[in-house]
């Protein structure tokens, strides 16, 4: 066996870069990125951090935790929405964040196809439910449909 260390490749400490940022920081294993560097036997100069905060690398760590958490999404908006209408604040908030983050950048010149946009009404409608969640009973206004001006399809 050759007791000398393995020389790792660039590709070899992008690869351990990417794991780690992918990898959600309550459980990042060394903690910080400069420990990380010391874990591989790199010195944590410049270039070590020039090659972690590429764009690269965060876009290939970006895709490695949306492969991990997209097949579980749905269950997780499902479990939320309830939670929200129940009257979880808080769950109601990262619902109405997620909705802002998946439309935010959606030009207004594309249509959409039709199943997409019944789905974007039924949260919109959903989204009117959860903007009465902590008012009084007396307060609250009844959330039935969208009116047809305020359709996707008018907007497009």
């Amino acid at each position: 066996m050759d007791p000398r260390p393995k020389t790792l490749t660039r590709s070899d400490i992008t690869d351990a870069i990417v794991e780690w940022r992918a990898t959600p920081a309550d459980y990042r294993d060394p903690p910080t990125l400069r420990s990380l560097a010391q874990k591989l036997g790199i010195t944590p100069n410049g270039n070590w951090y020039n090659l972690a905060n590429r764009a690269e690398v965060a876009r290939q760590a970006s895709a490695a935790s949306a492969c991990v958490v997209l097949p579980y999404l749905p269950s997780i908006l499902e479990v939320l929405v309830s939670k929200a209408l129940a009257g979880n604040v808080r769950a109601a908030d990262a619902v109405l964040r997620h909705v802002r983050e998946m439309t935010r950048d959606v030009p207004s010149s594309i249509q959409p196809p039709t199943d997409l946009r019944a789905h974007l009404e039924h949260v919109a409608a959903i989204a009117g439910q959860l903007a009465q969640v902590g008012k009084p009973e007396s307060a609250r206004l009844e959330v039935r449909s969208i009116p047809p001006s305020r359709r996707l399809a008018s907007h497009v």
